[in-house]
């Protein structure tokens, strides 16, 4: 058996038969799973950040006068500013919380994987209890990669910015592509280096500086591998999104039916129910394929990792080009 037939079937059937895992892979999708699944999120969010300050700036959000006039507030409104303030700090602390969920639930998906594969018991508490263990350094890991990626993203869509103001689109537009297609391959070798690094210091039990130093030479050892390991999970994932797509557009018109002739005999409030709970449905179909797909790949990565590690692997380009 190949060796990414060997790691898929293994990732799928851990997936399936360790079920509690889903509920780690529902949040650990937050952070993301695949490398270019990461660099796409990142390219997408920061392209937004970079359109939203483009239009805070022309709307003079940041000025003296945005200033005075939260100033004011506080004078005169210290009650309904006190509200605000409180609000903000419950959504700020829910924030954290949904950090810790993830940090923790991407270290127990890791730690889960590679006790199912070595046979040994595990269990939603015993990987928990890991992931806690490991929060910090993993956070510190996940800090780190996003800052990378912003920080790279922005300088990116820096001609992209220049261009809204200075109406000279032509040329920055094409910097900006240049730009783009140097930067992204370097933002998914360092998603690469990340999973690897994590896979250290979460099964190694190495300290960051020495995870980081042995991920380094796995990834120049085995740089072939790892990208096609990622194209492979990308086309699963792009495979996945599309199925659930079309489940959900063929559900559509029988759910429109079904609420169709609820409104003929029962009513308006009929119909709204129906579509309420049709809603609903699609939306924990939606978090359930999310959820799996996210453990899927996360244990595929282990899966790697665990192979590279013990008996070694070769990519399927050496393979093809060896026989010839």
């Amino acid at each position: 058996m190949s060796l990414y037939r060997n790691i898929l079937s293994q990732a799928l059937k851990t997936s399936w038969n360790n079920k509690y895992l889903w509920f780690f892979g529902l949040f650990a999708s937050l952070i993301g799973s695949g490398g270019f699944e990461i660099v796409g999120q990142s390219a997408s969010s920061s392209s937004e950040t970079v359109m939203q300050i483009a239009q805070l700036l022309d709307k003079n959000f940041f000025s003296m006068q945005t200033l005075a006039n939260t100033k004011d507030i506080f004078v005169n409104q210290p009650l309904n500013m006190a509200i605000l303030i409180l609000v903000y700090l419950i959504v700020f602390a829910i924030a954290l919380f949904v950090i810790w969920l993830a940090t923790v639930s991407q270290v127990a998906i890791v730690k889960g994987s590679a006790m199912a594969i070595a046979k040994e018991k595990h269990s939603f508490s015993s990987t928990i209890e890991i992931g806690t263990k490991k929060f910090l350094p993993v956070l510190m890991l996940n800090v780190m990669i996003k800052l990378v990626f912003v920080i790279m993203l922005f300088f990116v869509n820096l001609p992209l910015l220049i261009g809204v103001f200075s109406g000279q689109s032509t040329g920055l537009s094409f910097l900006y592509i240049l730009v783009y297609v140097l930067v992204v391959p370097t933002l998914l070798l360092f998603s690469f280096i990340i999973k690897y690094v994590i896979a250290f210091v979460v099964l190694k039990n190495d300290d960051l500086g020495m995870a980081i130093k042995r991920s380094l030479q796995l990834f120049k050892r085995n740089w072939l591998i790892s990208i096609e390991m990622s194209l492979l999970q990308f086309v699963i994932s792009f495979v996945v999104s599309i199925l659930a797509i079309l489940i959900l557009s063929a559900m559509y018109w029988p759910v429109a039916l079904v609420a169709s002739v609820v409104m003929s005999s029962v009513g308006i409030f009929g119909a709204i129910s129906i579509l309420f709970i049709a809603a609903v449905l699609a939306i924990m179909f939606l978090a359930f394929v999310g959820a799996f797909d996210s453990t899927f790949q996360i244990a595929a990565w282990t899966g790697l990792f665990v192979e590279l590690t013990g008996r070694g692997g070769e990519s399927k380009l050496q393979r093809v080009f060896r026989r010839k």
